[in-house]
């Protein structure tokens, strides 16, 4: 590898994301979103990089539309949150199933975790026990794509879902945070496990006072075009009281041996900005 032109064409391209949140109360800002972070985080851990986050409304056409544009641009994982409850604006699973070509179908599995959930709860005393517990609104919940997976949903009543088609996985989850984050811990993260062994994301930072953006970007932006397209450098303006100064961020997704090349090209940024003038204070690294 030359120093001086860094490509790693042997190195596995990592996997790639995407996240969609459905909700008319994500888009009028009546709540914020905790499950982007979060999701985005989780994959991060398994080397999963996020290219893209999209908000739309519970809306049956826009949700297929965004489905099918979503397809063609191939990511290998999708992962869906919101709009999978048993009130007339949760539409997701038909938007999904539009999208898909696909029509929605009771799932035997859903039905059964539905009804050993209601047990559950006039057990509890939750609820009373009513004939016909399989009204409308449950049988809603347990309606999934032809020929797609349900996932139980240990934590709620609506269950996940997933859906594949050529190389690329959606996982459909609903948008109650804890809900999500239970079906992505027992169905979604064993898959990423299997399917990402020993790749992690590598970042590594810094201090730099004396130098501002405008005076680094011309050189930094040469450089992202001679390094490997995996590896990002990323610039933060910050002020400490009156100082100003830039954090610096070199990242990328790979195995083991990318850190190297994720250290090398910190490297070069760092001989760059010390060119420039600037006087640089380490932060510690961090790998996840």
């Amino acid at each position: 590898m030359s120093r001086n032109n860094i490509h790693v064409q042997s190195i596995k391209a990592t996997h790639k994301a995407e996240i969609l949140l459905v909700g008319n109360e994500l888009l009028c800002g009546k709540i914020k979103d905790a499950n982007a972070h979060w999701l985005g985080k989780q994959l991060g851990s398994f080397g999963v990089s996020v290219t893209r986050v999209t908000i739309i409304r519970d809306d049956v056409q826009e949700i297929a539309t965004v489905i099918k544009e979503i397809v063609a641009r191939h990511p290998d994982y999708v992962i869906s949150s919101g709009g999978l409850g048993p009130t007339f604006d949760d539409v997701t699973m038909q938007g999904m199933a539009d999208g898909f070509g696909k029509k929605l179908v009771l799932d035997q599995n859903a039905i059964e975790w539905l009804k050993d959930r209601y047990e559950t709860q006039v057990r509890a005393g939750v609820f009373k026990r009513q004939d016909g517990w399989l009204n409308e609104s449950r049988k809603k919940m347990a309606c999934i794509p032809e020929g797609s997976t349900a996932l139980h949903n240990s934590a709620g009543a609506a269950p996940g879902v997933l859906i594949e088609t050529g190389t690329t996985r959606f996982f459909v989850l609903p948008g109650v945070p804890r809900e999500l984050q239970a079906i992505f811990s027992e169905h979604v993260a064993p898959i990423l496990q299997r399917e990402n062994p020993g790749v992690r994301f590598h970042e590594f930072g810094f201090r730099l006072d004396g130098v501002g953006e405008s005076a680094m970007a011309e050189k930094i932006n040469a450089l992202m075009k001679e390094v490997d397209e995996r590896v990002w450098i990323k610039s933060h303006a910050k002020h400490d009281g009156k100082t100003y100064y830039v954090e610096m961020h070199i990242s990328g997704y790979g195995d083991a041996t990318f850190r190297k090349v994720v250290e090398e090209v910190t490297g070069r940024v760092r001989r760059i900005l010390v060119d420039l003038g600037g006087r640089i204070t380490d932060i510690v690294e961090q790998e996840k």
